[in-house]
């Protein structure tokens, strides 16, 4: 994937919050073009994201990320790309130790994602982690996801 300098992102993070158990990124998404999400950036999304369409998503229309997935902001599609970053990665590498001792099993995920002023576009994106580490690299491959994707 190709690194998208800044300058030239269309979605960048302008800050970062950790507090226990969550992040809260501060977005920022730079045209108005790029605001809501397409079928066509979704169809593109979905070849490295294939089980978003199953996130479950509290919304006006269904129960699933699905049902608003192809024309929802494109803050809270960032969501669901770092949650299941996060899914896959606890997949791979297990629960950290220091939660598996405390009775941690696995990984369930929630997220919140809302315009913090919708004329500026910019949000606010908050995100359960068990692991910040892992947490931010999964906002950092998702940024980079869709710059990619966006710009190409």
């Amino acid at each position: 994937m190709v690194e998208v300098s800044p300058d030239h992102a269309v979605i960048v993070v302008e800050g970062y919050i950790v507090r226990p158990e969550r992040i809260i990124a501060n977005v920022r998404v730079t045209h108005a073009r790029f605001a809501i999400t397409t079928p066509q950036l979704l169809e593109e999304v979905l070849k490295r994201y294939p089980r978003l369409m199953q996130h479950a998503c509290i919304n006006d229309v269904g129960p699933t990320f699905a049902a608003v997935a192809d024309h929802t902001s494109l803050p809270h599609l960032l969501e669901h790309m770092v949650i299941e970053d996060q899914v896959a990665h606890h997949a791979e590498v297990g629960i950290p130790d220091e939660l598996a001792e405390q009775g941690v099993t696995s990984g369930k995920f929630l997220g919140a994602t809302r315009w913090t002023d919708r004329d500026a576009l910019t949000a606010r994106v908050e995100v359960s982690y068990l692991d910040d580490r892992a947490a931010l690299r999964a906002f950092r491959d998702a940024i980079r996801c869709l710059n990619c994707i966006l710009l190409a």
